[in-house]
């Protein structure tokens, strides 16, 4: 996208790296818009994005279900399968957390299995928060914690 110079940065060096494997990039900088319906339309041989989660359970329908191929989503690499589908559509209605885990884990591993897309890199961001404090939970988006969450629990207490 040419509207974010760390995007030209990340293909520069990607077409680099190609050309060092004997593999030659022709880089297509393009406006948001037109980058975006591009996409849409599955008009690309290779193209550079981004992909961002919140702490909620993730429904996985926008990214990975063939519907979202055919109905010009967001599933631009056409990942997926009868076997997958089912399991995305399985994993957004079942809510608790011991059913919904095993299930997003067989996903994950689908995905990683068929590695539709080449995944670059992830937040390497580090919390640290002092035993003194209980009822932590970690999220995604900044800055990580819900602090209306955090209980001030005694040092001396065997389970804060």
């Amino acid at each position: 996208m040419t509207n974010t110079p760390d995007w030209k940065d990340y293909a520069t060096m990607l077409a680099e790296s190609y050309g060092k494997a004997g593999i030659k990039v022709n880089l297509n900088p393009l406006d948001f818009s037109v980058f975006v319906a591009n996409a849409k339309k599955h008009d690309f041989d290779m193209m550079i994005a981004v992909w961002g989660q919140t702490a909620m359970p993730e429904d996985f329908t926008q990214l990975w279900h063939t519907t979202s191929w055919l109905n010009e989503g967001s599933n631009y690499p056409g990942f997926g399968n009868a076997a997958s589908d089912a399991l995305i559509d399985s994993i957004k209605v079942i809510m608790d957390p011991e059913k919904r885990s095993p299930l997003v884990k067989r996903f994950q591993n689908i995905v990683y299995e068929e590695q539709p897309m080449i995944f670059l890199f992830s937040s390497l961001r580090r919390n640290v928060i002092h035993k003194r404090f209980g009822n932590v939970e970690m999220y995604f988006e900044r800055p990580g914690i819900l602090l209306n969450n955090l209980r001030l629990v005694s040092i001396d207490s065997p389970n804060p």
